[in-house]
């Protein structure tokens, strides 16, 4: 396990942070506040389903479902999330250009793309 954890630290550096100044939990989908320039967790898919972002720039995942969900990148070394629950929000920096294919644990029919560009 420490093997796969160097791994992980040396391929790729994640930080957490905020997005729109929303930390890292919660949020309320009814009031509006979901942060802008996010990946939505929504109706059994990610929207945008591909999506480009800067490098340096957070990558926000907001679950708008009633389900928790897990994301994990394809190759299972790049992209792992905690569990994100209902109204809630993960958000990390991918340090790294690259092409990242990802899909949800609990639901490996819902998939997506982070493309990391300079």
């Amino acid at each position: 396990m420490k093997i796969f954890y160097a791994v992980v630290l040396t391929s790729f550096t994640f930080f957490l942070f905020s997005c729109d100044k929303a930390a890292n939990g919660s949020f309320d989908v009814k009031a509006g506040n979901i942060p802008a320039d996010n990946i939505q967790i929504w109706d059994n898919q990610f929207f945008p389903s591909i999506d480009s972002v800067a490098l340096g720039a957070s990558v926000c995942f907001v679950n708008t479902t009633n389900s928790a969900h897990t994301l994990i990148s394809d190759d299972v070394f790049s992209v792992k999330t905690p569990t994100i629950f209902p109204d809630s929000i993960y958000t990390f920096k991918i340090k790294t250009i690259g092409t990242y294919r990802y899909h949800c644990i609990e639901h490996p029919s819902i998939s997506g793309v982070i493309i990391m560009r300079p």
